[in-house]
């Protein structure tokens, strides 16, 4: 990923979602102007479970946390809302430690 990217750490909410629109369109090639951020990305046939594993990625690598496998589906991430929310609820940071539901690590 590039620096566009950088930089989500320390972002509130909105900037989350416009990355996560950011990344859909430029990275993923997806016309994102019909997206809304309860628009059903999987169950609408826009994502699939590989688009989800990158997107994951890219949360984990810019965020500094974990997901786990398991919670890499549409259960959690079938729209950009529910990827806002699983994010806000599931991992926490404070101070440059991000503590979540598994573990807890030091932010770099």
């Amino acid at each position: 990923m590039d620096a566009r990217y950088r930089g989500f750490q320390d972002v509130n909410r909105d900037d989350l979602e416009a990355s996560i629109f950011a990344f859909l369109r430029e990275e993923m090639r997806i016309d994102t102007s019909d997206i809304q951020p309860d628009t059903e990305l999987v169950s609408g046939g826009i994502v699939d479970s590989t688009d989800l594993v990158r997107l994951a990625t890219l949360l984990e690598r810019k965020l500094d946390i974990e997901i786990p496998d398991q919670d890499i589906s549409a259960d959690n991430f079938d729209s950009i809302e529910m990827i806002v929310d699983y994010i806000t609820v599931n991992h926490v940071t404070v101070n440059d430690v991000t503590i979540n539901h598994a573990s807890v690590k030091r932010g770099g």
